[in-house]
């Protein structure tokens, strides 16, 4: 019986340790409602349009410094959009930051270790409620 009790308290030490944190939850020291928001704008695609601000400024992928100009003007239009799913990082491949900018302005980037190769988003609270202002695909 002892050894039973010892058996279970191990196995639940070790399903403890090995229990991870999901891959699309954003870092600590977020506000609690990004973070509400942050993992509803990757599983709930109606939530996701309705919050996002179209036409949204940013760049495609492919941008470089040479041809930078001809997209000052890019947005992201509505019917065009593909939809952002939860992070993910299998390979450890990517570095993900967020800069809390303002209690209101929270920018995140995913980046190409050992790269200039990254992703850009900003987000916004307006009027009480989250939303995508900008997104920079993969570019350098």
């Amino acid at each position: 019986m002892k050894h039973s009790i010892i058996i279970a308290g191990i196995i639940l030490m070790v399903l403890a340790a090995c229990k991870e944190k999901k891959a699309s939850e954003p870092a600590n020291g977020l506000p609690e409602d990004f973070v509400q928001f942050y993992e509803k704008f990757h599983s709930d695609s109606a939530y996701q349009m309705a919050h996002i601000q179209f036409p949204l400024p940013g760049l495609p992928s492919g941008v470089t410094e040479e041809n930078k100009g001809d997209f000052e003007s890019f947005h992201w239009q509505r019917k065009d959009w593909v939809l952002h799913k939860p992070f993910k990082n299998p390979d450890n491949q990517f570095e993900r930051t967020f800069d809390v900018i303002s209690e209101d302005i929270i920018i995140e980037t995913i980046q190409v270790k050992s790269t200039d190769i990254k992703m850009v988003r900003r987000f916004a609270k307006l009027s009480g409620d989250w939303f995508l202002i900008y997104y920079r695909n993969l570019n350098f």
